[in-house]
């Protein structure tokens, strides 16, 4: 019986997943600013009303009591939902361009998975007659 050499096969490179920094950051977008936002817009018509003369909520937005618990009622839930969702926009905007700017200045440029190697993709010269 013969016996040949064969070469091991190389392992394949492992793929570098996505850092666990990143996987907070979509939590904190998809979790954390919409529960900011909710509870800001509660706060901040609970001041409106209070301290500014002449705001009243509209009355398409008027609701009676929604009682979350004994002691936690919020009054007016649909204005506290329509402002949460204009300052979650607000929010979410902000966030996604501070987001954008320091994965911009982190990323590795070498192996970039958005751009396609020069080597792979040129050009083709048409002929065009006319």
């Amino acid at each position: 019986m013969r016996y040949d050499y064969t070469k091991p096969k190389p392992k394949p490179k492992k793929k570098k997943g996505q850092h666990p920094v990143w996987r907070g950051i979509g939590f904190v977008i998809m979790v954390i600013i919409p529960i900011i936002s909710f509870g800001f817009s509660e706060i901040f018509l609970n001041y409106l009303e209070e301290n500014v003369r002449g705001f009243s909520i509209p009355s398409q937005l008027r609701s009676g009591p929604f009682q979350i618990t004994e002691d936690w009622v919020i009054m007016d839930i649909l204005a506290v939902i329509a402002v949460g969702i204009v300052v979650m926009f607000f929010l979410l905007s902000i966030f996604a361009i501070i987001n954008t700017l320091i994965y911009g200045f982190t990323r590795d440029k070498k192996s970039d998975v958005f751009e396609a190697n020069k080597k792979e993709f040129k050009k083709k010269k048409r002929n065009i007659k006319r």
